[in-house]
């Protein structure tokens, strides 16, 4: 299309003697050139054309246009599958037609690829782009058909089949960029060219199997899909048009499906275009990381040079940390004078002996989080957090890391994968977001970046049961164990004798109770050692670079005390955040993410809309705070706040939102002695039996009436304790009914991702029974009942007489429904060596009939392979550096150091 200027128009109405605009002048002379070098132009029209023709892709030919395609793709190792090649359009070897089918490499399973190419009935002239849709190393696609303007296919895993995949050939759905600027779709635009080869990409939506099914058929009609499952089951039509709107409407009977749907996080600005260039084949990463190490080489040296000029007093530097925390020297002051210095409850850990001297006020010291209305926080319990700070670079005085400690029997640490980051190894598309529960959002209490991107390393990731990535031999790892603990260690060695990474004896390698994990790297720091592994590579510097790059990095540690802390800075290289590491006498710790606009710390307050936030008291600070509504929950208002004040440049808030790349979510865990109930009345720990803190049991005696709260995560009924537990700390005498009569319900126990879920009513699927009762009402007159509370607690409840208010007085704790208890049964506590009841009087218990609870006396987190000692960087770098999904680039490994 040509375009058009004011130049002939001006030329057009001027006199010939008069002088011409230089713009027009310049035209003139071009197209009498041309005309006069016609010939010349035609010729090299001509060589261009032949050029494009015969350009690197090649030619093929064969008896048909599929077998000439197979010739083509097998020049570049791939191997096609036999009558799956789907043409989008009408054969033509004058201009570029599109493609559809199924390749693999050597010894892979087969992915489902794009194709633009020119051919004919028995040729392919030019091969111009190819792109793999799937990336599925775990998974095999199979079977791909079209019905319309969308294609579909079945990936199958280890033999069985998981779901169908349904490409549609218009584009992406158009929810993917809704609210995006013109500048981010362009961005998005880009991004799909370089990655599926078409600026609207594909449409993508997975729909899994709840259940794998043995034997599996697709086809497809001119407006639907017909799928048949299992031999002897029905014919399963699909109807196109519903597929974008309900699980429901796939038409399947028994296994429901889960629908999972293509998202994507908006891209940013400097980080999109150091990816995109990264990733363009004729750059790669060696030229970006080149000069990313200038730029911040550049801006550490006038960093440096500033501070010894400028410099500044004990008094100023003080003074810019307490900006940056975003607290004053009073309230820091009110907030010490908050910590429980409790010895069983062994928090927080002693302060730390900061490594610059003289120190600024407050570095080294834990600062308890507390009143704070950005921070939700649970009746009753001691902090959940502690904040402190560090200087770990005599050279770089400025340089700090901020430090964010939790307790894990508090908080309960998440894996969450971002939409994009990292790609599945079955295909499975992350979420990129927290489910949108509100009862887990309203535990949601912080949230902060993960580790590298996939293609940086390709270090495992597992989310929720499902793998991502693979484990990598001897990587970092921070996971989650199924009781719902938080592990780190360094990642088991290969099996004897292997010399290739296979992803087969990789995810073999996962324990059964580990159901969450992230890698990577090597690990940082080990027992008391800074970088054991000896790594040279710790982002951001070339590989033949002799020193590190000093830039924001982040970590994460697992104390002596089975404490676990977050680390950030900026201006740190790998040693200066290994040293903050063992000042805070980290056993084990990981490198995560690196750069300013990867990386930061939220913290979280989310209540239902109908309950007020705390009152704030001032204006809100819109750079670092927001008030509004939780994405995706109109029922749920929220608070946030990012821990250090210099996180300016991530966006915010990132992490209850949907995210591209992967980060760690953080949730509230209840611990006795829990809220009061309605009347305003506390209940104690004291006196009762434990197995360390939290607390197992909470008591709340009134006038005729006896409340405990059991917590099932510490005091463990019998069917639900792990192995290993054999030390009963109560019994619920004269075991109540194992069998269903007319009329009873059920208290029931399930096994979540991480620990147990009760509940009183109706079974759900998986869940097993505790034992069964008639179920408590306004109307019942009883002596002792047990339900579940909000909060997850095993709520006891005795009478000393038989009334009516059982019912109402329960619920005033919390309590919707509880079952009566056979006549008889009674809780009691061991004390010492001997079981007594509620009143103080000891009671004879037959175990062999009563309901055990077992005290659970495991640390509060634990050393993930303990047995994994560091080896030399000769053991490790091979494996680790092997590629999953993304071709091994060439050059020197990332791993080298200095020659």
């Amino acid at each position: 299309m040509s375009r058009q200027t004011k130049g002939p128009e001006h030329v057009a109405t001027q006199p010939a003697h008069e002088p011409v605009h230089e713009m027009t002048s310049l035209t003139a002379l071009f197209f009498r050139y041309s005309r006069r070098r016609t010939s010349l132009f035609i010729a090299a029209l001509l060589c261009s054309t032949a050029l494009l023709v015969f350009r690197s892709g090649g030619q093929a030919r064969g008896r048909t246009v599929d077998q000439a395609l197979f010739s083509i793709l097998s020049r570049r190792g791939l191997q096609l599958v036999p009558d799956s090649t789907l043409w989008l359009d009408p054969l033509d070897r004058t201009r570029f037609v599109s493609a559809l089918f199924l390749a693999k490499l050597p010894e892979q399973h087969t992915d489902v690829y794009f194709a633009r190419l020119r051919a004919n009935r028995n040729s392919v002239v030019d091969l111009f782009s190819l792109h793999n849709l799937t990336r599925t190393p775990l998974a095999e696609e199979l079977q791909l058909v079209r019905s319309g303007v969308r294609v579909a296919c079945l990936s199958r895993v280890r033999g069985e089949y998981e779901a169908v995949v349904v490409f549609d050939l218009r584009g992406e759905e158009p929810h993917i960029t809704a609210g995006w600027s013109q500048r981010q779709r362009v961005q998005n635009a880009i991004t799909n060219l370089q990655t599926s080869g078409r600026s609207q990409g594909f449409g993508k939506v997975r729909y899994v199997f709840a259940a794998p099914r043995a034997q599996a058929r697709l086809e497809a009609s001119s407006d639907e899909f017909l799928l048949r499952m299992d031999e002897g089951a029905a014919e399963v039509r699909v109807d196109l048009l519903a597929l974008e709107t309900s699980a429901a409407d796939f038409g399947l009977e028994g296994p429901d499906l889960v629908v999972q749907h293509q998202y994507k996080g908006a891209p940013g600005g400097i980080s999109w275009v150091v990816d995109t260039v990264r990733s363009l084949p004729f750059v790669g990463p060696e030229p970006v990381d080149w000069l990313e190490r200038r730029v911040f080489g550049l801006r550490d040296l006038i960093q440096r040079a500033k501070h010894r000029v400028l410099g500044g007093t004990r008094r100023e530097l003080s003074a810019e940390v307490a900006e940056e925390l975003g607290v004053s020297e009073e309230e820091t002051r009110r907030r010490l004078s908050a910590t429980i210095n409790d010895p069983e409850l062994k928090w927080p850990p002693p302060d730390l002996s900061p490594l610059m001297a003289p120190s600024l006020d407050h570095e080294g010291v834990w600062v308890p989080v507390v009143d704070d209305p950005f921070v939700s926080t649970y009746p009753n319990a001691p902090p959940a957090f502690y904040q402190t700070f560090l200087r770990p670079d005599l050279e770089r005085v400025f340089s700090k890391v901020f430090i964010v400690l939790w307790d894990p029997r508090q908080v309960q640490l998440r894996v969450m994968t971002g939409t994009q980051e990292p790609e599945s190894v079955t295909g499975s598309l992350g979420a990129g977001m927290i489910p949108r529960d509100s009862k887990l959002l309203q535990r949601v209490v912080g949230g902060f970046n993960g580790g590298f991107q996939a293609v940086h390393g390709e270090f495992g990731v597992m989310s929720d049961g499902e793998v991502y990535l693979p484990p990598k031999p001897w990587s970092a790892t921070v996971g989650l164990l199924r009781d719902g603990r938080p592990t780190m260690g360094s990642w088991l060695p290969a099996p004897a004798g292997v010399r290739e990474y296979r992803e087969s004896w990789a995810t073999a390698q996962i324990p059964s109770n580990l159901i969450e994990y992230r890698q990577n790297l090597t690990s940082l720091v080990e027992d008391g050692t800074y970088n054991p592994w000896s790594r040279w590579y710790w982002g951001a510097a070339s590989p033949n670079a002799e020193e590190q790059t000093f830039i924001y990095r982040t970590g994460i540690c697992l104390t002596e005390e089975h404490y676990l802390a977050y680390f950030w800075g900026p201006s740190l290289g790998p040693k200066s955040l290994g040293e903050a590491m063992l000042s805070v006498r980290c056993i084990r710790g990981m490198h995560l993410d690196m750069n300013h606009v990867h990386t930061g710390f939220e913290f979280f307050n989310i209540v239902p809309r109908s309950q007020p936030l705390p009152a704030l008291g001032r204006a809100l600070d819109t750079a670092n705070e927001f008030e509004g509504d939780v994405p995706g929950m109109p029922a749920l208002h929220m608070r946030a706040r990012r821990a250090v004040k210099p996180m300016i440049h991530m966006n915010f808030p990132r992490y209850v939102a949907r995210d591209p790349r992967d980060f760690f979510y953080l949730t509230q865990v209840p611990t006795l002695p829990g809220p009061p109930v309605d009347t305003g009345e506390v209940f104690s720990t004291k006196g009762l039996p434990h197995a360390g803190w939290p607390h197992a049991f909470a008591r709340l005696v009134m006038p005729e009436l006896t409340l405990v709260r059991i917590d099932p995560r510490r005091a463990m009924p019998e069917p639900m304790a792990w192995p290993g537990l054999e030390k009963p700390i109560a019994y619920l005498t004269e075991v109540p009914m194992r069998s269903h009569q007319e009329g009873w319900e059920a208290l029931w126990y399930r096994e979540r991702t991480a620990g147990y879920s009760m509940g009183v009513g109706h079974v759900p699927r998986g869940g097993k029974v505790l034992f069964y009762g008639p179920v408590l009402t306004e109307d019942s007159v009883a002596n002792a009942a047990l339900g579940v509370d909000q909060d997850g607690f095993l709520l006891y409840a005795e009478t000393s007489s038989e009334d009516r208010s059982l019912c109402s007085r329960m619920r005033s704790a919390g309590v919707e429904r509880a079952l009566i208890l056979s006549e008889g049964a009674r809780l009691a506590f061991v004390v010492g060596s001997e079981t007594m009841d509620l009143q103080g009087f000891e009671r004879l218990v037959n175990p062999a009939e009563a309901l055990k609870f077992f005290g659970n006396d495991r640390p509060a987190a634990e050393v993930l392979f303990p047995e994994v000692q560091p080896r030399p960087y000769g053991v490790w770098a091979h494996l680790q550096d092997a590629r999953v999904r993304y071709l091994k680039l060439e050059g020197p490994s990332r791993f080298l150091g200095p020659q």
